[in-house]
């Protein structure tokens, strides 16, 4: 009974997260920001600089579609990657 209450819930909210996403998305016409983008820029801004898996947890995500994302800010030109002095392979990003 409780798990279907949860789905339902789910199910109920899914439209407006939906319309959420899309208020953004035309907040961001004409910027050059996906909103994806705008996700990790918010977590750098507030955060400061992080490898991606601290951005993945932030977001509760996987690393690895964080990954695209933080790319993706990096070839237009949003952030900007730093060596990490505490691991070699997870620079930072600012």
């Amino acid at each position: 009974m409780k798990a279907k209450k949860l789905y339902d819930l789910v199910w109920t909210s899914r439209p407006l997260m939906q319309a959420a996403e899309a208020c953004v998305e035309n907040g961001l016409a004409g910027t050059d920001l996906t909103v994806r983008m705008r996700a990790v820029l918010e977590i750098l801004l507030a955060q400061g600089a992080l490898p991606v898996p601290d951005i993945a947890a932030k977001l509760e995500i996987q690393r690895q579609y964080v990954q695209v994302m933080v790319n993706e800010t990096l070839a237009s030109g949003f952030t900007a990657q730093h060596p990490n002095p505490r691991h070699k392979r997870s620079p930072f990003w600012r």
